[in-house]
């Protein structure tokens, strides 16, 4: 895979995993708005971002997880990395004592 992919893969995982995060902002700041009566845009998004939130309530827990598995192979990526080009592995450095 690409590194472009990687980044596009990414951001589409952070993506999905900050909207409920983003839905319960919008509703902890604007819950005690000022309401227009029966037409009120803001009473709508609310009802809006509370389906979004009952609709995430299976997928958020997957989502996490996925977010920790990304997190964990890209860290697993770099020391590997680390290693490959530091020249020597354990199994190099212990032929170099043994001679």
């Amino acid at each position: 895979m690409g590194m472009r992919k990687r980044i596009l893969v990414f951001l589409l995982i952070l993506v999905v995993s900050c909207v409920p995060f983003l839905s319960l902002f919008y509703i902890d700041v604007n819950l005690h708005h000022e309401c227009t009566g029966t037409e009120c845009q803001v009473c709508a998004h609310i009802e809006a971002a509370i389906q979004n939130l009952n609709s995430y309530k299976n997928f958020y827990i997957p989502s996490v997880f996925l977010l920790v598995a990304v997190i964990v192979a890209a860290c697993l990526c770099l020391i590997r990395d680390i290693i490959c080009r530091s020249g020597g592995t354990l199994i190099t450095l212990k032929v170099e004592l043994l001679s």
